[in-house]
């Protein structure tokens, strides 16, 4: 269920509440390969979320963005001895010590953003965020089994600076702190004291240049930096990994130049060249070099290592008459782990390729195809899957206004594919979706 409440008392002015709510269950297929196979259920999976956000201008300079949101996640996972479903599991690999594993996860905070035009040339904003994180899990029983929480807090100020002939100058600075607020852990697994504070520094720098209204060059620098979070540290994935209270933060120094515009009338086109230089990066590690993650072969989140990671992206898209529309892009990647290179990147590809065409026969019609080819990547230090490439296909119909019908076929070939070892996407599968706008 959703529903959202807006109002615009005067000109740019506008305020909006928003509530969501989501109830529902599932299962998780078990691993083809039988030294990590598992066997789950999750009989309620609910969320629910309350966002305010609003833009209130302070006269004709200022503007002021507030967001608050509060975020309730609730859950259950129960472990099952086999595929029958039948008998709780509540000892050994993939288990909890009932069999069942009940989660209150809760994120609260908000955002003020302040916007001033009053210098000339310069348009500055001012930036504070609170985020807290808060995790319970209990079993059945109600015995809290563990309680977690976290609060992140970030202060930035930007400013793009208009330097004439369409080039602008872009410079951004953030100031992050993760304090660890509590951490509780009960039964016979080992304690932990409080962790202290993480801090990190993020600047950024940008130039832009419109060579005219439909085009433009850019070059920017990043330093991005990923906090960890309480899963990183602390989850144990039903008793496959190991917890890493003093996990380290991710740092990232990214470079790109660019361009972007419309080539031809009818064209839009990107085409960009990255290099991130990784440092102390956050990924699963196999502590005995095995090829999944069991409860006799534990992983863990580690600080890996890093290096630079060079990429090019190329995309384009055009229309071509009146009624069909294509489109791609290509991306390629290098990347390698210098600081520790006995531990392989895993999880990103070298390579990606997209296509799309929209055909539209009426104005109320379109048939859509979208195509996705990937190469191959490392599963863990020892396992690579292989690339694949996927189509999918949707009949999209508007019989009147404010309504849209949707019916398609996702991986229309029944491809087998899997991005992690021993876990094959859907094969071929069929979906129908209805919408009304209001």
């Amino acid at each position: 269920m959703s529903l959202k409440l807006g109002f615009t008392p005067r000109g740019d002015d506008e305020y909006a509440l928003t509530y969501l709510q989501q109830n529902g269950k599932k299962g998780q297929p078990p691993s083809t390969d039988p030294a990590s196979a598992r066997f789950g259920q999750w009989p309620f999976w609910d969320k629910e979320s309350l966002y305010f956000i609003s833009r209130t201008g302070l006269g004709e300079r200022e503007s002021l963005r507030l967001r608050l949101y509060l975020d309730k996640f609730d859950n259950e996972v129960d472990t099952f001895t086999d595929a029958s479903y039948s008998v709780l599991r509540t000892s050994g690999p993939g288990s909890v010590s009932t069999g069942r594993s009940i989660y209150e996860d809760r994120t609260f905070g908000g955002s003020i953003e302040l916007e001033s035009r009053r210098f000339p040339g310069n348009t500055v904003r001012l930036i504070a965020q609170y985020k807290r994180d808060q995790h319970e899990e209990t079993d059945a029983n109600a015995a809290i089994g563990a309680d977690f929480s976290d609060t992140l807090r970030t202060f930035a100020v930007e400013d793009a600076v208009s330097v004439g002939d369409g080039t602008t100058l872009s410079i951004g600075f953030s100031h992050h702190a993760l304090d660890p607020d509590r951490v509780y852990k009960s039964g016979a697994g080992p304690t932990y004291s409080l962790p202290g504070r993480q801090t990190a520094n993020d600047p950024q720098f940008g130039l832009f240049h419109d060579l005219s209204p439909t085009a433009r060059l850019y070059a920017t620098f990043a330093e991005k930096t990923r906090l960890p979070t309480l899963k990183d540290r602390y989850s144990q994935r039903l008793n496959t990994y190991v917890e890493n209270p003093s996990l380290r933060a991710e740092q990232a120094r990214n470079f790109e130049v660019g361009y972007q515009g419309r080539p031809w009338g009818a064209a839009q086109a990107e085409f960009a060249l990255f290099q991130n230089k990784i440092e102390d990066k956050i990924q699963s590690v196999n502590l005995n070099g095995a090829a999944t993650c069991s409860s006799t072969n534990l992983c863990q989140q580690q600080n890996v290592g890093g290096g630079p990671h060079r990429r090019r992206g190329d995309g384009l898209r055009s229309t071509v008459g009146t009624s069909l529309e294509l489109g791609g892009n290509a991306t390629f990647l290098h990347l390698r782990n210098e600081r520790n290179p006995g531990v392989r990147l895993t999880g990103i590809p070298q390579a990606k390729l997209t296509l799309f065409g929209i055909w539209r026969p009426a104005e109320s019609l379109d048939v859509t195809a979208f195509g996705e080819q990937f190469s191959g990547r490392w599963a863990s230090n020892t396992v690579k899957v292989g690339g694949f490439a996927v189509l999918n296909v949707k009949l999209t119909w508007r019989p009147v206004r404010n309504v849209s019908t949707e019916v398609g076929v996702t991986n229309l070939l029944d491809k087998n594919y899997q991005l992690d070892f021993g876990f094959p996407n859907p094969g071929r599968s069929l979906f129908a979706n209805a919408s009304y706008r209001f």
